[in-house]
């Protein structure tokens, strides 16, 4: 039985919170001190070539001169890098929760053939006399069904959850009493445009990380307790989780 897989995304979005405090390190003084002198040091060595004079002497007078605007310049690199660095994380998760919607579609597809059938999907003769059998024929019209679904709108495609696939529970959506996945899509959108390179600030990155994971794995959960489509987790959650009968979209 075709599985939705829930760990695999949701360890994907998570990682990136572990990554991103490994690169905090970058704000370590050292280490912050490590990389000036680094790149630095290779400023000189990429330009000194085209020094009108290219004695020792006057590559170290260069080196002392370009030394104190180098430093200033090289700050403020760092802190925009940083900002970029969350900035990039954040929407690399979006991408990730956006792959999972496309994923769980997909699943729900192979177990609800009305979701793809009840489409008007059009097939050539060309492309169906090349099928074998009937899985292959199902196995086209469900990938048709899925490229149509990821080429939705982010809005298009949540609501498509709710109310195709209804799941609309509010315990899916809402994270300490608010629903982020719009506010999150906007900043996404902020980040992409480059109309902002402000920093997203600590609480708000770890919140929109955690809120996504939650979000993956409360679908994954609500569609096996209403459906019965299993996910995978690390351990076997049926003992935990009461499957009702299995309803109909």
């Amino acid at each position: 039985m075709e599985k939705i897989l829930t760990l695999k995304f949701h360890n994907e979005i998570l990682l990136n919170t572990s990554l991103y405090n490994y690169l905090s390190i970058i704000n370590d003084t050292s280490v912050h001190d490590i990389i000036e002198n680094v790149t630095f040091d290779n400023f000189i060595d990429t330009t000194k070539d085209f020094l009108k004079k290219n004695d020792p002497a006057s590559i170290t007078k260069y080196k002392s001169e370009m030394r104190k605007p180098y430093q200033k310049y090289i700050e403020t690199t760092l802190r925009d890098g940083w900002a970029g660095i969350k900035n990039n994380l954040l929407v690399s998760s979006y991408i990730t929760f956006d792959l999972f919607l496309n994923h769980l579609v997909n699943v729900y597809c192979r177990h609800f053939p009305k979701l793809y059938s009840d489409e008007d999907i059009a097939i050539s003769y060309t492309v169906f006399k090349d099928f074998k059998n009937a899985v292959e024929a199902r196995d086209y019209y469900i990938k048709t069904y899925v490229e149509r679904f990821a080429a939705f709108s982010f809005s298009e495609k949540i609501n498509f959850a709710k109310k195709t696939l209804k799941l609309n529970s509010d315990d899916i959506w809402v994270l300490h009493g608010r629903e982020y996945i719009h506010d999150l899509d906007a900043i996404r959108l902020k980040i992409i445009h480059a109309e902002t390179a402000s920093e997203i600030p600590d609480t708000d990155f770890y919140m929109f990380i955690n809120y996504l994971c939650s979000l993956i794995f409360k679908l994954s959960a609500y569609s096996q307790i209403k459906y019965g489509i299993p996910f995978d987790w690390i351990k076997d959650v049926n003992f935990r989780f009461k499957i009702a009968g299995k309803h109909e979209l």
